[in-house]
């Protein structure tokens, strides 16, 4: 029989807090003792900790305490056991209705959570569990608060940087790690190469294109004392690093969903073409065992979801596609799956048959919504002068006039943040058909360049995996009768371009055909069958 225990999470989200991560984890042990002969709860022997995680994003979620959660869900926690953080914004900074989620799914489930920092313990069966609840919310909102306000500000330097790297004067983005190979230089404002671990990446590309796998590239080059590019030479490591457009000096930034490509960002290991050949390679061995190539084209870009519950779609097997929340066992989306090279192959042919997809607006377009925007920000900056006039005057009953101008503060930021992304895309080249002309190949041998070229040509891919029925408004008849719409073998694509246009695939799943700009419909027959099920089921 499972038993109660105390189980420990740290969640480390900066180099700063790592620094600090011995010192913490002997006061993490003390506690845990202390806490061990309090409760008499033994010490549990499994260790979770998020390091780098995102609380605010919820990264950490799909990691170790994602584990725990299930672990809590499933009952391997037993009721009374006790979760010990240092603080409630380890567990969560999201918005305060999702931390609030996060938090009462462990209380209520019979697992207490204790924290450090302020020597509390939170239980669903304390009489005085209304307070403990006020007292959780107020530190949610201020741990959201503090994130919010630090990645806006975060956002606005890279923005800044970024805009001015593309205007021609070098400098380094403040975000994300640099790759092993380069250090920054002397004068702080790029990069240059490690000398050894270049030799290292070079004699790599020497040896992947002589056709060595990757298990005998790692070995000769340990053979040869190249040094590793991380701490020790790793296959897995190398089959990612060869598919990485920095190895030609190329960075890609995505914020707030806008891409940025900064070529030349760093100092090149190698030129494109050899890039390019390495990736040629790389398919060519993929195709000989047998498999699709190994760079997705449409999932892990953020844009590809289903179009049934919104969630993301993931590759399920070898070549198929499916809804993420289907892979997780629940029974809120439909069933079925879509094969990835049909849909792959029907997108690119919507590209070269559907010239929309690819219209930008002109700097003309760029400037007249500029002018408009900057001229709301003035009418929303005079608002705000004059509400700051207006408390300085009050004495009494002054809250709504500080909610109205913490609203106008949020907004002002906001079209500040718009102002600035224009004026990047202003620098940037639109994707045109040209662009995309020698690639209109699902089997090019350059996947990376086609997985760009649909990030920076679609907004969103919302798939059907059972197809969008014109005269279905509803994912609760979708799911009551999903084993009838699946016999209609046929699966559906909306494809939303960052133009603004939209055009719909109509995929057919038993001979891989497919249709642009068609929407299926249920015949008369189709709606009796419906109706007869829904009678048979007791469905009104």
């Amino acid at each position: 029989m499972l038993e109660m225990k105390l189980y420990s999470y740290r969640r480390i989200s900066s180099a700063v807090q790592k620094k600090g991560h011995g010192l913490s984890r002997q006061s993490d042990t003390e506690l845990l003792q202390r806490l061990s002969a309090k409760y008499n709860l033994p010490i549990s022997d499994e260790v979770f900790s998020d390091e780098g995680r995102s609380a605010y994003h919820g990264d950490h979620l799909e990691n170790d305490l994602g584990r725990f959660l299930h672990a809590v869900e499933i009952g391997k926690v037993r009721k009374g056991s006790i979760l010990v953080i240092e603080s409630l914004d380890r567990l969560s900074r999201q918005a305060v209705n999702k931390a609030q989620e996060l938090f009462l799914s462990i209380i209520n489930r019979g697992v207490r959570i204790y924290t450090g920092i302020d020597d509390k313990l939170y239980d669903s069966e304390d009489q005085n569990l209304s307070a403990s609840l006020i007292v959780s919310l107020i530190y949610f909102e201020r741990a959201n608060n503090e994130s919010a306000h630090k990645s806006f500000r975060t956002k606005a330097a890279q923005k800044a940087a970024i805009k001015k790297y593309l205007s021609g004067e070098r400098c380094i983005i403040p975000t994300g790690k640099n790759p092993s190979w380069v250090a920054v230089n002397e004068e702080r404002n790029g990069f240059d190469l490690v000398p050894d671990k270049q030799r290292t990446l070079l004699r790599l590309s020497e040896l992947y294109l002589e056709g060595k796998g990757m298990v005998a590239v790692v070995r000769q080059l340990a053979a040869e004392g190249y040094e590793p590019i991380t701490k020790a030479h790793n296959t897995t490591v190398y089959q990612r690093l060869i598919r990485s457009p920095m190895l030609y000096g190329e960075k890609t930034y995505t914020i707030e969903r806008h891409k940025y490509e900064l070529p030349d960002y760093y100092p090149p290991v190698m030129d494109r073409e050899t890039w390019l050949r390495m990736q040629h390679q790389r398919t060519k061995r993929v195709r000989q065992r047998g498999q699709t190539p190994d760079i997705k084209l449409l999932t892990g870009i953020g844009i590809t979801k289903c179009g049934y519950c919104g969630s993301p779609i993931v590759s399920h097997g070898k070549n198929t596609l499916i809804c993420r929340t289907k892979t997780r066992g629940t029974d809120h989306c439909v069933r079925g799956t879509v094969n990835q090279t049909a849909l792959e192959d029907a997108i690119l042919a919507s590209v070269n048959d559907c010239k929309g997809l690819l219209f930008k607006p002109n700097n003309d377009e760029l400037t007249v919504k500029r002018i408009k925007l900057v001229e709301e920000l003035e009418q929303v900056k005079a608002k705000i002068k004059r509400l700051v006039k207006l408390v300085a005057l009050l004495d009494d009953e002054i809250e709504d006039t500080a909610i109205e101008l913490n609203k106008l503060q949020v907004q002002k930021n906001h079209l500040e943040a718009d102002i600035e992304n224009l004026e990047i895309s202003d620098q940037k080249k639109n994707v045109t058909l040209e662009d995309w002309q020698p690639y209109l190949d699902s089997h090019h041998p350059d996947r990376q360049r086609l997985r760009e070229l649909i990030q920076d040509t679609f907004e969103s891919i919302l798939v059907h995996c059972i197809g969008s029925w014109a005269d279905i408004d509803t994912l609760d008849e979708m799911i009551e009768h999903q084993d009838f719409y699946q016999k209609k073998y046929v699966a559906s694509v909306e494809l939303i371009a960052r133009t603004g246009e939209r055009y719909g695939i109509t995929l057919h799943k038993n001979n891989g055909g497919y249709e642009i700009g068609y929407v299926p419909k249920l015949t008369e027959k189709d709606r009796s069958e419906i109706d007869r099920l829904n009678q048979l089921h007791g469905v009104s």
